[in-house]
């Protein structure tokens, strides 16, 4: 089954790839190889990154006249909910996996650290798809999942981590994007940014480039959110 999902991933057919994994997931839950946790994730990240896009692009036609010129706006809105219950069905099945069958067998910090962050960021997915009720719990879910993420991150990895870089990325961006807290954001962006640049000269070789991608992603979103750096 796992040459099978590496070859969906070749050819590009990550919901293939997702169906696949996930049947092996859920075959030998808490049995499941390094690989196997490993496959399942790339191909959640990769269905869900498709369906978030495809949801952008139908609900700028939706909300905006002069996008829908030649569309209706309700059928616009029908498919739109179509890709919102997709979205949720492939970001609960991603969070009911990881807590029922990755997080209980973890046997490292950084496991630890990217299984809490896979909650908290899908748990933000679904947030932005939902309302009400659901919309506060997959909240609180993310808060939390965040929350553990970013105290394992702070206490296990170097501030030029890539993956400590990228849960406090992520973490910001669920405050701005989802509880609309601009100046939370800006101050976890801004101290996972300063904290790095204090320790630039640590950055590991073999993560550097990452480290480095992610770090001009914490910048441009402050910049985008109104901080203003000051030199000297």
């Amino acid at each position: 089954m796992s040459a099978l999902a590496h070859l969906a991933c070749l050819a590009g057919r990550y919901r293939d790839m997702f169906d696949i994994t996930r049947q092996v997931v859920e075959a030998k839950q808490t049995s499941c190889t390094v690989e196997e946790r490993r496959l399942f994730l790339t191909a959640c990240g990769e269905v869900a990154r498709r369906l978030r896009c495809s949801r952008h692009v139908i609900h700028c036609i939706e909300i905006h006249p002069l996008m829908s010129v030649g569309y209706k706006a309700s059928a616009a809105m029908a498919y739109r909910v179509n890709i919102d219950a997709e979205i949720m069905m492939v970001c609960k099945d991603t969070i009911t996996i990881v807590e029922d069958f990755f997080l209980p067998t973890v046997n490292s910090c950084e496991d630890e650290i990217l299984f809490q962050k896979t909650v908290g960021d899908y748990s933000r997915y679904l947030a932005q798809v939902s309302t009400d009720i659901e919309f506060r719990d997959n909240c609180e879910r993310a808060l939390m999942a965040y929350e553990s993420a970013s105290s394992f991150a702070a206490a296990a990895l170097p501030p030029t981590h890539p993956l400590r870089l990228s849960v406090a990325t992520n973490f910001a961006i669920f405050h701005h994007t989802i509880l609309r807290n601009r100046a939370e954001a800006i101050n976890i962006s801004r101290s996972a940014f300063r904290q790095a640049m204090d320790h630039i000269s640590e950055l590991e070789e073999g993560t550097y480039q990452d480290s480095v991608n992610i770090l001009l992603v914490l910048k441009q979103n402050l910049m985008n959110w109104g901080f203003v750096f000051v030199s000297g």
